[in-house]
């Protein structure tokens, strides 16, 4: 490889690099089977392999709950999901680490998006916990978990750090090929 494809390389590199995020939950869509969650009932487990959602709760007694675990790398993640329900009195308690929401009735209710930090990289448990209205026609339920490390936005000088590196590596062949040029 000569300096000039070198150049063009690694700038390619670096803008995939920091344009990936990998995604923590496994199977936050809850399609094609449940292996990757826990369930606190078998009848909220087979509620979600039926109707591809995450469902916390049905009304059952007692404490209900799915989890997940994975690990964490310190930094920034953003954590999203839809949040369903049927019941005013229903609740959902969702917490990962230091993070932690409640939501009561209509709150529950759509797209959920939130930024956090985790201070120290280990094995982390997405919990989502929730308490339908005590009658089995009522629901809490998650779909479309998902969670990612938040990529910064690269500042101007980042953008024209690669910029320079690519039109450094464009004049040092130009510059070459006139050389070669001349001494022909």
């Amino acid at each position: 490889m000569n300096f000039k494809t070198g150049i063009l390389a690694a700038g390619i590199f670096l803008a995939a690099a920091s344009a990936n995020s990998q995604e923590a939950v496994s199977n936050g869509s809850f399609t094609g089977g449940l292996s990757d969650w826990t369930f606190s009932s078998g009848v909220n487990r087979v509620l979600s392999n039926a109707t591809d959602r995450g469902v916390v709760d049905t009304g059952l007694a007692g404490a209900n709950w799915l989890t997940q675990s994975f690990y964490l790398a310190a930094g920034q993640y953003t954590l999203a999901f839809d949040g369903l329900f049927n019941g005013s009195a229903s609740t959902l308690a969702v917490s990962l680490g230091d993070f932690s929401e409640i939501f009561t009735g209509s709150q529950i209710a759509g797209a959920k998006s939130f930024t956090f930090d985790v201070a120290s990289s280990g094995i982390y448990d997405l919990i989502f916990s929730g308490r339908a209205r005590s009658s089995l026609v009522s629901f809490v339920a998650v779909d479309n978990v998902s969670l990612s490390a938040t990529v910064a936005v690269p500042g101007p000088e980042a953008g024209a750090g690669l910029g320079a590196l690519a039109m450094g590596g464009l004049a040092f062949w130009i510059n070459r090929r006139r050389k070669e040029s001349a001494n022909a």
